[in-house]
């Protein structure tokens, strides 16, 4: 469904606090070098969850960074071992997060919208948070 060259999967600390998941995500991007400077980037996504959290379905978040400090268009998904408790009293099993350019690149790439489509069905986002490995969720999305 999205090229494995966009899509990015990793096991998340049942220990790491929201700020830390962030900066283990964005540290993963830097690895990947699809962004330039892991502070801006993660500043990017606090900044943007400071606008209200971006809960797309049931203990799923997708936090989201627009700029350029994003080299290009990806997605990495981090999966809790355990429901994690999230600021504001909600539940996060699932972290999806999204790192474009500009906007312009993410409406005009294929491959990320039908990925946001199959994030949208119910019964996808179900069965995502009920799997127990990185594997497992790595499955439902290609």
């Amino acid at each position: 469904m999205i090229d494995s060259q966009e899509l990015f999967f990793m096991s998340l600390s049942s220990s790491d606090s929201s700020l830390d998941a962030f900066q283990t995500m964005a540290q993963r991007l830097s690895q990947l070098q699809r962004v330039s400077d892991v502070d801006a980037f993660t500043d990017l996504i606090v900044k943007r969850e400071a606008q209200g959290l971006t809960m797309i379905a049931p203990q799923i978040l997708m936090p989201h960074a627009v700029g350029s400090v994003v080299l290009k268009n990806t997605v990495l998904v981090g999966l809790f071992p355990t429901l994690q408790y999230w600021n504001r009293g909600l539940s996060v099993r699932l972290i999806v997060m999204l790192a474009t350019p500009n906007a312009s690149a993410a409406q005009n790439d294929p491959q990320l919208m039908a990925l946001l489509t199959k994030l949208a069905d119910e019964q996808v986002t179900e069965k995502l948070v009920a799997q127990k490995t990185v594997s497992q969720v790595q499955l439902l999305l290609q």
